[in-house]
């Protein structure tokens, strides 16, 4: 119940996320309805709209799709649920989709306390929420946090070490995807390592690697160029070519250790 809640928050902050509205459209059906679900996405394959809006028209009958009779019972469901939450803001949203008094939204609400602002509109609501929940209080003393691009969102550090720029991981490449699924992905990559560039204070490091076990490569989706025996060698991030002209030239990790790590 929780996780449905919080996929209602992301579409009242986010009307066209498609991980919510997907999780929505899934939620009580043991297949999460995917064989209607499949249907749906190739038909949206077929024109330009997103799977939310493509329903709509399903279910006011502008356009037939056969066999997703289940999906139009939940859409209208969902939409039913975004209407009523039109307009709320705040400690007010938060009361209608994590009502008080619930076991289940316990855990959100405390979240809420804590950073709460009545003043926030969904998205900056979605947002603290977000950082409240994934980024637990950092232990006290000298650390370092190992943490995905994704959850490095609104956090800051002296120094940030940005590893695995290859091809393959950053950005990650699905070639199963439609070819718009793909760019938008990508465009989306390129914003979280946007953001995992902008937490450092201090000192910046992106790192990647010139070789790596072919074995160990196919297992992770890297790319790879020519190679020897059991090595390979891989094929720097494409974002590395987007830093601008004036992006530091890259060094070897050895010339960087002997320079005391300057």
């Amino acid at each position: 119940m929780a996780q449905a809640a919080f996929a209602v928050l992301s579409l009242v902050a986010k009307p066209n996320d498609r991980v919510a509205y997907r999780f929505l459209l899934g939620e009580g059906s043991p297949s999460w309805r995917c064989g209607q679900y499949r249907r749906l996405r190739e038909a949206c394959e077929q024109t330009t709209l997103h799977p939310f809006q493509f329903m709509e028209e399903v279910a006011s009958h502008a356009r037939n799709l056969a066999g997703v009779s289940q999906l139009v019972t939940k859409h209208t469901a969902i939409r039913s649920r975004l209407a009523s939450l039109q307009g709320l803001s705040g400690a007010a949203l938060i009361d209608a989709i994590f009502p008080e008094g619930e076991a289940w939204s316990t855990g959100v609400r405390e979240a809420w306390d804590a950073v709460g602002h009545d003043q926030l509109d969904p998205r900056g609501v979605l947002d603290c929420l977000q950082a409240q929940l994934t980024h637990p209080d950092a232990p006290g003393g000298d650390f370092a946090r190992v943490m995905s691009l994704h959850k490095s969102k609104g956090l800051t550090s002296r120094v940030v070490v940005v590893t695995s720029c290859v091809e393959g991981m950053i950005p990650v490449n699905d070639p199963t995807l439609p070819a718009a699924e793909q760019l938008a992905v990508e465009r989306e990559q390129r914003r979280l390592f946007y953001v995992a560039l902008t937490r450092a204070t201090e000192t910046l490091v992106v790192s990647s690697c010139r070789t790596v076990q072919r074995a160990l490569a196919f297992n992770l989706g890297m790319r790879v160029a020519s190679g020897y025996g059991s090595y390979a060698h891989t094929i720097s991030s494409r974002f590395l070519g987007e830093l601008g002209p004036h992006a530091p030239r890259a060094r070897t990790g050895d010339a960087w250790r002997a320079a005391g790590y300057t």
